[in-house]
């Protein structure tokens, strides 16, 4: 996989188990989804007090208002 400058800034772990504790330990949490219901997981980083980026499908847009359009690549880049 080629490099796209993360390496050193994110971590791709996988399936996980202890999604808590992951959560508890990040910076930011990010959901690029092409769609969702309501997403549990935007609850779960909400709880643990984490900034949420996140593009606007589905129900997104009833927990959080800071939205990216799913391909507006320069938005997320500037908001990340």
């Amino acid at each position: 996989m080629p490099d796209k400058g993360l390496i050193n800034r994110a971590s791709f772990l996988g399936n996980q188990l202890d999604v808590t504790s992951l959560v508890e330990e990040s910076h930011v949490f990010v959901l690029l989804s092409d769609w969702e219901g309501l997403p549990i997981s935007i609850i779960e980083a909400m709880r643990a007090g984490l900034p949420i980026k996140a593009t606007n499908v589905g129900g997104v847009n009833e927990l959080i208002s800071d939205l990216i359009n799913r391909d507006d690549n320069d938005l997320l880049k500037k908001r990340l």
